[in-house]
């Protein structure tokens, strides 16, 4: 069974080496890729040229997306993307056919959607399970003592998405 290594340091306080992934990478056959939520997309560059063939790097902070595949990730495996996902697949679609103008304008299209899901008072996955609902997708509470958040967080999310739509 193939293994997408997910390393996002603000959910578990440190960052995994990139010594370490491209030691897993290396070493265990069934490492295929890495899911790279730790904001440096220097070290993303640096690690993408030193992985084996066939080890891919997706994007795991969807405001970084489009840095990283330009320093070669191979796509995204997103937040926003529970809601936003056409305009994030025309925006890579966009980056690999070499229309880097029209991949930054679909990116900023999608600003106010990445800014929901992080700069909200409340910690995702509050807002993107308040997003889901908005849309008429399944989505309870979270855990104690996260909840529903807001009254109003749902209103705001509706009107997120009709703008990401207009």
């Amino acid at each position: 069974m193939p293994v997408i290594v997910y390393d996002i340091p603000v959910r578990t306080g440190r960052k995994i080496g990139s010594d370490l992934i491209l030691r897993m990478a290396n070493e265990i056959p069934n490492v295929v890729g890495l899911k790279d939520a730790a904001g440096d997309p220097g070290a993303t560059a640096r690690l993408i040229a030193d992985a084996p063939d066939g080890f891919e790097v997706f994007s795991g902070d969807d405001p970084l997306t489009l840095s990283l595949l330009a320093v070669g990730a191979v796509g995204v495996i997103g937040v926003a993307t529970h809601w936003a996902a056409p305009v994030m697949a025309q925006m890579i679609q966009a980056f690999q056919a070499g229309d880097i103008a029209r991949a930054q304008q679909l990116n900023a299209r999608m600003i106010e959607s990445y800014e929901f899901e992080t700069g909200d008072l409340n910690p995702n996955p509050v807002p993107t399970k308040a997003m889901l609902r908005a849309i008429g997708q399944p989505a309870g509470p979270c855990r104690p003592p996260m909840g529903f958040g807001p009254d109003d967080l749902e209103e705001r999310a509706l009107a997120v998405h009709r703008r990401l739509y207009a």
